[in-house]
C-alpha cells in the first residue's frame, strides 16, 4: 500500500527534486513553465515597445531641445551684436553730448560776458542820461538868466536913450529959441511954425514910447541940404553947429536903438535855438530811456537764455552720468547671463529711461518711442 500522498505548493514542487515528482506533476510543471514563458514573452514585447517608444520620444525631445538651444543661442547673439550697436551708439552720443555741453559751456561764458557788457552800457547809458538831464536844467537856468538879463539891460538902455534924448531935445529947443530970437524977421515963417509943430509932435511922442520918440525926431530933423539953402548973407554958424550936433546925435542914438534891437532879436533867436536844442535833448532823452528799456528787456531775455543752457546742461550731464554707469555694466563679464525675458524687460526700461531723460518735459517723442519699439522687436 501506498503511503498517503501530503498536497504540496508550486515552491516546494519546484524545490522537489525531479526524481520524486511524477509524471502528473511534471507535467503541470510544463504548462506552468510554458504559461510562464508566454507570459514574460508577451511582457518582453510590451517592455520592447515601450523601450522603442521611449528611445523615439527621447530622440524627437533631444532634437526639439537641439532646435530650442539653437534659437535661444540665436536670439541670445543677435542680442549680444544690438547690445554691442547700441553700445558703440551710446558711447558716440556721449562723446557727441560732451561736445555739446562744452560748446553749451562755452555760450554760457559768451552770454555771461555780453550781460557784464551790456550791464555796462546800461551804467553808461545812465550816467549819460544823468549827465544830459543836468545840462537840460543848466541850459534852461541859463536860458531863464539871460532873457532876464536881456530885459533888464533893454530896459535900462532904452530908458538911458530916452533920458538922453529928452535932455537933446530940450537942448535943440533952447538953441531954436536962441536962434529964432537972433535972426528975427529975417527967417521964414514957414520953417518956424513947421518946426514948433514938429518939437510939440516930438515931445509929445517922448511921453508916449521913446523908440517913436526917436523915430519921430529923426523924421521931424530937417536934412542938412536945407541948411546949406539958407542964403550967405544969413550969419547963423552957431545955430547949424547945433542942428548938425543934434542930428548927428539923433542918427547916433537911433544906431544904437538898431543895434540893441537886433540883438534882442539875436537873443530871441538863440533862445528858440536853446528851445530847440532842449526839446531835441528831451527826445533823446526819450530815445536812451527807450534803449534802457529794450536793453533791461534783452538782459531779462538773456538770463531766462542762461538759465536754459544750465537746465540743459545738467540734464546732459546726468545722461552722460547714465550712459557712463550703463557703459560699465556692459564691460562688466564676470556676471551670470540674464534670461531673454529679463534682457527684454531690462532694454526695455533703458530705452525709456533715456527717453525720458533725454525729454524731461514728459513729452517723449513718437519716433523715439517708436523706433526703440521697433529695435525691441527685432531683437527679440
Amino acid at each position: 500500500m501506498l503511503p498517503h500522498s501530503v498536497p504540496t505548493s508550486p515552491h516546494q514542487e519546484r524545490d522537489r527534486p525531479l526524481e520524486q515528482m511524477t509524471d502528473e506533476e511534471l507535467r503541470r510543471e510544463l504548462v506552468m513553465l510554458i504559461r510562464t514563458n508566454a507570459i514574460l514573452a508577451e511582457e518582453s514585447a510590451g517592455l520592447q515597445a515601450d523601450i522603442s517608444a521611449l528611445c523615439e520620444e527621447s530622440v524627437r525631445f533631444q532634437q526639439s531641445t537641439e532646435i530650442e538651444e539653437d534659437k535661444v543661442t540665436n536670439q541670445l547673439l543677435r542680442r549680444l551684436q544690438s547690445e554691442e550697436v547700441q553700445k558703440h551708439r551710446f558711447h558716440h552720443q556721449i562723446l557727441c553730448e560732451e561736445k555739446a555741453r562744452r560748446k553749451i559751456m562755452d555760450q554760457i561764458t559768451q552770454v555771461r560776458q555780453q550781460m557784464e557788457l551790456e550791464k555796462q552800457l546800461e551804467q553808461e547809458q545812465e550816467v549819460q542820461r544823468m549827465e544830459l538831464q543836468r545840462k537840460l536844467i543848466d541850459v534852461v537856468n541859463k536860458k531863464i538868466e539871460v532873457e532876464r538879463q536881456l530885459l533888464e539891460e533893454r530896459r535900462v538902455q532904452l530908458e538911458a536913450l530916452t533920458t538922453k534924448l529928452a535932455s537933446i531935445k530940450e537942448g535943440s529947443l533952447a538953441a531954436k529959441s536962441k536962434v529964432d530970437g537972433a535972426v528975427g524977421s529975417r527967417g521964414t515963417q514957414g520953417p518956424s511954425a513947421s518946426s514948433q509943430q514938429c518939437q510939440s509932435g516930438t515931445a509929445n511922442m517922448t511921453h508916449e514910447s521913446p523908440a517913436a520918440a526917436a523915430a519921430v525926431a529923426a523924421s521931424s530933423q530937417p536934412p542938412p541940404v536945407k541948411t546949406e539953402t539958407v542964403p550967405s548973407s544969413v550969419d547963423l554958424p552957431a545955430s547949424d553947429v547945433a542942428g548938425d550936433d543934434t542930428h548927428g546925435t539923433i542918427i547916433r542914438l537911433e544906431e544904437q536903438l538898431n543895434r540893441l534891437l537886433e540883438q534882442h532879436a539875436a537873443a530871441t533867436q538863440a533862445s528858440a535855438t536853446n528851445e530847440s536844442l532842449c526839446t531835441e535833448l528831451g527826445r533823446n532823452l526819450e530815445t536812451i530811456q527807450q534803449a534802457a528799456s529794450v536793453d533791461r528787456a534783452r538782459t531779462l531775455k538773456l538770463k531766462e537764455e542762461l538759465q536754459e543752457a544750465k537746465r540743459r546742461v545738467a540734464v546732459l550731464e546726468q545722461r552722460a552720468a547714465v550712459g557712463t554707469a550703463y557703459a560699465a555694466s556692459d564691460d562688466s563679464s564676470d556676471l551670470p547671463t540674464p534670461s531673454v525675458s529679463s534682457l527684454y524687460d531690462d532694454k526695455r526700461r533703458e530705452s525709456l529711461l533715456n527717453c525720458h531723460q533725454r525729454y524731461p518735459s514728459s513729452c517723449v517723442p513718437p519716433s523715439c518711442s517708436a523706433s526703440e519699439a521697433g529695435e525691441d522687436t527685432r531683437s527679440v
